[in-house]
């Protein structure tokens, strides 16, 4: 994948689902006394989220087959190119909440492991009787791993492409930060204005 293509046709789609989100935290305030609220509004945007994540692993499964794929093999092809990532915070900004949406996932248990994950398909497939499993709390942490996963392949894409100048969207997440990952713009790919001290000359490096 290239960045244009995982900007246009991926991160596009995550500010959308943030963008939801917010919308709803004007309404519902985020405090952990807040977690377990659950509404219709926010079912629809579990859905939806959980819908984009399947989408967005199977990108990264390494089995290429005509098998159909389940998160056995989401977890081994995530697992195998981005190791860290069970360890990865998420800060929330602004609220001084930090969240470990990949915290315990394991290739014994995947599917239950990923507790949002988990939450999500119970919701989707019994909804009656899970509906209160899509809650604020699911929401943001699907979120979560949607935007790690986003802003790792944004990081890898730089990594791995000397004409990419820059590893993270050109639109920036308003609500998240990722723990212990700083933007990284390659310097020979960005313009420098300078001006001669002596008669004011402007060139451009």
């Amino acid at each position: 994948m290239d960045r244009q293509t995982l900007q246009r046709f991926y991160w596009k789609q995550y500010l959308f689902f943030e963008s939801d989100l917010l919308k709803i935290l004007e309404y519902v305030e985020l405090s952990n006394s807040n977690m377990k609220t659950y509404s219709q509004r926010i079912l629809s945007l579990v859905l939806n989220i959980g819908s984009e994540i399947d989408n967005f692993f199977k990108t990264l499964s390494t089995n290429t087959g005509s098998k159909r794929l389940c998160i056995n093999d989401y977890y081994s092809g995530t697992i195998a190119k981005y190791p860290q990532i069970t360890s990865q915070k998420v800060i929330i900004n602004d609220y001084g909440i930090q969240l470990e949406p990949f915290k315990g996932w394991n290739g014994t248990t995947p599917a239950i492991s990923l507790s949002a994950w988990n939450n999500y398909n119970l919701s989707k497939h019994d909804r009656v009787n899970e509906y209160q499993k899509a809650s604020l709390e699911t929401a943001i942490n699907l979120l979560a791993i949607l935007f790690v996963l986003e802003m790792y392949e944004f990081e890898n894409i730089y990594m791995s492409d000397n004409d990419c100048d820059n590893s993270y969207p050109d639109e920036e997440s308003k609500l998240f930060e990722l723990e212990g990952h700083s933007q990284r713009i390659r310097p020979s790919k960005t313009k420098l204005d300078v001006y001669d001290d002596d008669d004011g000359t402007h060139y451009t490096n």
